[in-house]
């Protein structure tokens, strides 16, 4: 894609939710003295976009950190410019977004575009955006959302304000220092004030839900396009305040009776059950005149809303092993899930895994290997981590392992890795289970001693590696190569090995052939 393609997509993207001032197609665009890739403005919140993808940036001879300083080093001349052209719109907001594409946002990057107020989205952000628009059919519905990403993420800047309020009739109940309002509420307000903290659009930020399903979605219309209705609760959490006065004698056995004073503002109910339910209302005429009822609990952290997410979600629509995994490090931090968690993210994080693993909160254009897999295979498969984590000598043990396999099996490690193993073997997720159950056995045949000594010099342990465990890995291969399908020579071993017994009998079948010193 080329960066006019580019800056289009942006452009098409800002006139669907009803941006103004979006420069035409092709067209270039300047503001104070700088050609400005995408731009457009809603009531008084005006978005500048400097977008670019890994082309541009090769040509401009530039990495993501500085193009981010000159960014921000052009800013207050085109809020000069926009401020003199725009002087008849008051109390404006000005936000800078820094738009890439092909390109890894790194922890420093997400530093400095905080520290100098700047945006930072990525391509998939944009095609989610414009998925959701399909979806949805509902330009404030996608505006909102996108608006309220970029408050989360700049956390210090404000964008939606309070336009009045809405009152309702409401129970108040109290339980462990919360209040939990149970209410009814028009759609067409609920769809205002709700906010969904999506995985998709919140890589950076603790965020949990995943994204709608369209099928569920229409499924839901018809139901209530032929007179269905939802007679359970939508749970929520806020950190608005929320005005409660109770009715007089309205006190029952521990609970209220009485009126629930609410913002009427965008995206501070934030939805942590029922996101199809009211999403299925996103484009019917019936949000207008249908209700919905509704739990709210206010002074819930961002742990307890992950852990009410998983506690609800596990009882109903079962939550994907990757969402559980990476949540855990957040939920219960010292137990053993989490740091078995976090123990394979930061082996995604140095080479040669190096942004291999598909991580729920990460985005990389390379990554293909299966996260729960790992995690298991370092647990409960093998225990290795168990035994052998929460020091220095597992990472640098596993991370020289899989070095060792990249160098001896080069052709089909890239095959691997540049087709997102379609059409390799030693680096898929078949054959990841099989390397963890095999660095397990070989760990075992070492002295505490002789592993005390590999945390400082692991020569020794590669050489190993390379003239006991390789030369079986050979064999091993060999016997179950196509000669016949060049182009993948290993596809009727990756169909034969689908299953973890399959796979256990793979890794003692290669164990036991090793020929060791006697």
């Amino acid at each position: 894609m080329s960066q006019h393609e580019y800056n289009n997509e942006i452009r098409d993207f800002f006139r669907d939710i009803d941006f103004q001032g979006v420069p035409e197609n092709d067209a270039d665009f300047y503001l104070g003295g700088q050609e400005i890739d995408s731009f457009g403005y809603y009531n008084n919140i005006f978005l500048v976009v400097d977008a670019k993808t890994s082309t541009e940036q090769s040509t401009r001879g530039e990495n993501v950190l500085a193009s981010l300083q000159r960014f921000n080093g052009y800013k207050d001349g085109v809020i000069r410019e926009l401020e003199s052209i725009y002087s008849n719109i008051a109390e404006k907001k000005f936000f800078f977004i820094f738009w890439t594409k092909d390109k890894t946002i790194e922890p420093n990057h997400i530093t400095t575009a905080r520290g100098s107020n700047i945006v930072l989205r990525d391509y998939f952000d944009l095609i989610y955006y414009k998925n959701a628009y399909k979806i949805l059919n509902n330009k404030m519905l996608v505006r909102n959302s996108f608006l309220k990403d970029i408050e989360k993420q700049l956390s210090n800047q404000i964008i939606f304000i309070d336009t009045g309020g809405y009152n309702a009739k409401s129970i108040e109940i109290r339980r462990y220092n919360k209040k939990i309002y149970n209410f009814q509420i028009p759609v067409e307000k609920l769809l205002k004030y709700s906010y969904i903290f999506r995985l998709e659009n919140n890589t950076y930020l603790e965020s949990y839900q995943r994204l709608l399903d369209p099928k569920k979605l229409q499924k839901l219309k018809t139901y209530i396009t032929n007179g269905g209705y939802f007679a359970n609760n939508i749970l929520v959490a806020t950190d608005e305040e929320l005005h409660f006065t109770d009715f007089e004698g309205g006190r029952r056995s521990g609970i209220k009776i009485g009126t629930l004073e609410m913002p009427d503002l965008p995206c501070y109910l934030e939805i942590i059950d029922g996101q199809h339910r009211l999403m299925a209302y996103s484009d019917l005429e019936r949000n207008q005149s249908d209700l919905l009822n509704v739990t709210a609990i206010t002074d819930m952290n961002k742990v307890e809303r992950a852990k009410l997410f998983v506690t609800v979600n596990k009882e109903q629509t079962k939550v994907k092993s990757d969402l559980l995994w990476d949540l855990t490090t957040l939920i219960e931090p010292n137990e053993l899930p989490s740091r078995i968690s976090k123990f394979v993210q930061n082996l995604n994080k140095n080479r040669p895994l190096k942004y291999l693993i598909k991580l729920p909160r990460q985005r990389y254009t390379k990554a293909y290997l299966s996260f729960t897999n790992l995690c298991i295979s370092i647990g409960s498969r093998t225990r290795l981590y168990e035994r052998y984590g929460d020091n220095e000598f597992l990472n640098k043990v596993v991370n020289s392992y899989f070095k060792v396999i990249k160098e001896e099996f080069r052709d089909d490690w890239d095959r691997c890795t540049l087709r997102n193993g379609r059409k390799g073997f030693i680096v898929t997720n078949n054959a990841i289970s099989i390397h963890i159950r095999l660095l397990y056995r070989l760990l075992n045949r070492t002295t505490d001693a002789e592993r005390i000594y590999l945390i400082s010099d692991q020569r020794e342990w590669i050489d190993h590696l390379h003239t006991y465990l390789v030369p079986s890995w050979r064999r091993y291969l060999s016997s179950n190569i196509s000669t016949i399908n060049v182009d993948d020579p290993y596809g009727l071993l990756r169909k034969q090995l689908t299953n973890e017994g399959a796979r256990a009998n793979a890794a003692r079948q290669i164990y036991e052939s090793i020929e060791f010193p006697s």
